[in-house]
């Protein structure tokens, strides 16, 4: 009898090829062409906001299409971090979404990050129900942000 393996999902092997499945949809605020090239010169199926939106589309109109369509949504911008009300449309229309939390990386820089951390993201983001929302520092770690605070229901409950 061989050595016992565990069952547990972080000591499964995963593979870090892009999954063809789940596309990332890269917000405005990681730019027009880095990010997104970046990702897509490396297999991942990409759809960007330039290509679906006017620049001065309000968020709430491209949340929603993430949402209906079960993208992953990559940004860095800090005010759907910040904002409840934006926070409240992630909630809403079910998004899944990874904010870039450090605002001092340049375009290759977050592309490499973006690219590096791809399959994760993917592999994270759609292994529960959305709406789900985490953190990607630089150092590429991946941290779960509650949404739970934000919710109306919530906000309600505790007379906000």
């Amino acid at each position: 009898m061989g050595p016992r393996r565990s069952k547990k999902p972080s000591d499964k092997q995963t593979s870090s090829a892009p999954r063809s499945d789940v596309t990332m949809f890269v917000d405005r605020s990681l730019g027009k062409f880095a990010v997104a090239g970046s990702l897509r010169s490396a297999g991942y199926p990409i759809a960007c906001h330039d290509d679906h939106f006017k620049d001065d589309t309000p968020d709430d109109d491209w949340l929603a299409l993430v949402g209906e369509k079960q993208w992953v949504a990559l940004s860095a911008d800090k005010n759907i971090r910040h904002k409840a009300d934006l926070l409240e449309a992630v909630i809403a229309h079910k998004v899944r979404i990874v904010f870039l939390t450090s605002g001092q990386l340049s375009g290759v820089a977050q592309s490499a990050l973006f690219s590096r951390c791809g399959r994760r993201i993917q592999d994270t983001l759609m292994s529960g129900h959305p709406p789900v929302a985490y953190g990607l520092t630089k150092d590429g770690k991946l941290s779960k942000l509650s949404l739970a605070r934000y919710s109306v229901s919530s906000r309600k409950r505790h007379g906000r």
